[in-house]
């Protein structure tokens, strides 16, 4: 039996009833080419195995440079992004999706198929927000505050001494016969007000502002807009606000 015999059988010996080929060191599943690679650069790499942190592995235990960071707080992230879209639109850089669709392309029906499915579990079980697929994430003063408005605001009220926190306390509503938890994206406390950040507000941000006992301030895209905070939003959106603002 030569070498090549050998590693076949042992890999044989990582199958399980599903097809996929377990891995010894990790227990993640692969196929039978990527089981070989995935222990060959993963957990034989002695330049990976230095990225470990004591029984976790290589994802687990590596810590990515640019995490929590945007081309707002970090140079490198900006320059990265002036750099890729400088490329693309020279036309160094050809997105292998451009032009196709679902109907034309096998991989962005199934990748289309996978997120139709998220977002249905995401609803099903009261986790979806719209912020869900794009919001990201940005550490503030050790603060999480979520998508590039809120920190603009944060931002904002700081450089104006506009004393704030981020709330913690959860306030109860009803939604769809369902008792649910709010909390606001600040607090103001010198006017003792919350503050919502909001780019479209659906049925269920409605009910919950309007069931909402103490002073909350609605902040839109216009509102930012019109502080100099972005440079622009959608406008088709405002007639939303306006009427929302007629009701309560």
């Amino acid at each position: 039996m030569n070498k090549k015999q050998e590693k076949n059988n042992l890999k044989e010996s990582y199958r399980q009833d599903n097809g996929k080929y377990k891995c010894p060191y990790c227990d993640k599943e692969y196929s039978f080419k990527g089981i070989n690679y995935h222990i060959k650069t993963i957990h034989l790499n002695p330049d990976i195995l230095k990225l470990r942190v004591r029984d976790y592995s290589y994802t687990e235990g590596r810590i990515v440079w640019n995490k929590g960071k945007s081309k707002l707080t970090d140079e490198r992230v900006k320059k990265n992004g002036e750099s890729y879209s400088k490329a693309y639109k020279e036309g160094k850089i050809v997105i292998w999706c451009k032009g196709k669709t679902k109907e034309t392309d096998i991989r962005i029906k199934n990748m289309s198929n996978k997120v139709s499915n998220t977002v249905l579990n995401k609803i099903e079980n009261d986790e979806w927000h719209l912020s869900f697929s794009h919001s990201r994430t940005h550490n503030y003063k050790g603060l999480k505050l979520h998508g590039s408005w809120e920190l603009k605001y944060a931002e904002y009220l700081d450089k104006n001494n506009i004393k704030w926190i981020r709330p913690k306390d959860k306030f109860k509503y009803i939604f769809e016969n369902k008792i649910r938890n709010y909390s606001p994206d600040f607090y103001l406390i010198d006017s003792d007000e919350y503050i919502e950040i909001k780019g479209y507000p659906t049925d269920k941000d409605i009910a919950k502002w309007k069931q909402f006992n103490l002073k909350l301030k609605i902040i839109s895209g216009k509102d930012l807009y019109e502080l100099g905070l972005i440079d622009s939003y959608k406008k088709c959106f405002d007639k939303i606000f306006e009427d929302y603002k007629l009701c309560i």
